[in-house]
Formats: structure tokens, C-alpha cells, sequence
């Protein structure tokens, strides 16, 4: 049973950084459109 909440939390802490990476994502591609 502990092990099962060890792997939810390490997934959603994978989710969050995803989150984060999109967002850094879209942030990168608006500014690269805005430059253009």
C-alpha cells in the first residue's frame, strides 16, 4: 500500500513539471511570434 502512494506522488509530480514545460513552451513560441 505505501508503495502505491510512493509511484501517485512521483506521478503527479511528473504532471506538474509537464504542466510547467508547456507552459515555458508556449511562453518560448509567443515571444519567437511577437520578435518576428
Amino acid at each position: 500500500m505505501k508503495q502505491q502512494r510512493v509511484l501517485a506522488t512521483k506521478f503527479t509530480l511528473m504532471i506538474i513539471q509537464l504542466q510547467h514545460w508547456l507552459e515555458l513552451t508556449g511562453f518560448v513560441v509567443r515571444t519567437l511570434r511577437f520578435v518576428e
